[in-house]
């Protein structure tokens, strides 16, 4: 049997990389000859547990987080947190997002009798004496800050082509590339939706989005549009869900715009999905992405996504068939889009009825044979 260990930062709910890892989880556990475990090094939602195949090891570490402990951490020797998180139990590790878990699993020992990564047609498999590790970029590391781990690991999976693509460019052959989608539980995502919500949506556009109250998220100019649209007697309704350091900045800048009764702040939710289900479209507005898992879900569950063009967006409103995409860093865009919407609601209707068939694309059954190919698992 197969052993495999995913490391990562967070396990909770507004997190998406906590949700990949989740995806991931779940999708390797169904191989019976395979033993997964996960360790979450810091926060944790003993709740999101509910969220796994009942065969997956949930190994915490600190289960708690404060402002600077990452950073404290990486004073300690490397290898002596592979030592002590990782061990030697494993035949794949893998190190989830950025900083402290690819370090980690780039700290693995080296065999006296092979020194070297083992490499075929000049591309390093990621294997050393014998064990797998593997670099998982969710987002793009911009700058290249882990370019030394990333090359003595030997494999980085991206979780959008575009963002594999791209580090190809930057560093050629320096080590294997590859990408693969984030595996979600479509059917459960669908189930969650189905459940009762304790508010009542307008009869107006009904906006949602879902994520970590934080700056790359860009809900500051999401509130400025909103703003503007009412100032324009444009008729609507968002809904904000989730929690983060930003969230009472942004509670205040909504009183200062008078966006009472347009902007809902309804916090994190156990279930975010059965509110974006009640929606009409998903408003991604962040600076920065990996492969955005709550438009993932969105489209998963019907509804359609407008999204600024942050890594794997496109790739999203390609397979999609539906929906918008706009400049990043462009408001106005993001506001024409916005205000298209809302003036022909007639739209919304359309891309639903498009998504009935190509949110099939974002299934699980679609989506894992790839990981199963990258990680050598029959």
């Amino acid at each position: 049997m197969k052993r495999i260990i995913i490391l990562f930062n967070h396990f909770q709910i507004q997190d998406g990389i906590a949700r990949s890892a989740i995806g991931l989880a779940n999708a390797l556990s169904q191989k019976p000859d395979l033993e997964v475990t996960i360790r979450p090094l810091f926060r944790y939602d003993k709740t999101m547990r509910d969220r796994l195949n009942s065969n997956v090891i949930v190994k915490p570490v600190f289960k708690y987080y404060f402002r600077g402990m990452a950073r404290l951490i990486t004073i300690l020797p490397m290898k002596w947190l592979h030592d002590w998180i990782i061990g030697n139990d494993y035949d794949i590790e893998v190190g989830l997002c950025m900083s402290l878990p690819i370090k980690i699993v780039a700290a693995f020992p080296e065999d006296s009798e092979s020194t070297s990564l083992k490499k075929v047609h000049g591309h390093s498999t990621g294997r050393n004496n014998g064990v797998m590790h593997l670099a998982w970029m969710h987002g793009y590391d911009n700058g290249l800050t882990l370019r030394a781990e990333y090359e003595r690991i030997g494999k980085v999976v991206c979780v959008s082509k575009f963002n594999a693509d791209k580090l190809k460019k930057e560093v050629g052959d320096a080590f294997n590339i590859d990408y693969v989608y984030n595996l979600l539980n479509d059917e459960e995502i669908r189930k969650r939706g189905l459940e009762k919500i304790p508010i009542k949506r307008s009869a107006y556009v009904q906006f949602v989005t879902v994520g970590r109250m934080s700056p790359e998220k860009g809900y500051i100019r999401l509130l400025e549009i909103c703003q503007r649209l009412k100032i324009e007697k444009f008729h609507f309704n968002l809904w904000l869900i989730g929690d983060g350091p930003q969230l009472e900045k942004l509670k205040a800048i909504a009183k200062e715009f008078d966006l009472d009764g347009v902007v809902r702040f309804l916090g994190q939710q156990a279930n975010p999905h059965a509110y974006t289900a009640k929606s009409d479209v998903f408003v991604c507005s962040s600076f920065s992405e990996g492969y955005s898992t709550a438009c993932t879900e969105a489209i998963i569950l019907g509804i359609p996504v407008i999204t600024t063009d942050v890594s794997g967006g496109q790739e999203i409103i390609d397979e999609a068939e539906c929906g918008l995409i706009v400049p990043k860093d462009n408001n106005e865009a993001l506001y024409q889009a916005m205000k298209r919407v809302i003036e022909n609601k007639e739209i919304v209707a359309t891309w639903k009825q498009t998504l009935t068939t190509t949110r099939e694309k974002f299934s699980y059954k679609n989506r894992a044979e790839k990981l199963y190919k990258i990680l050598e698992i029959k």
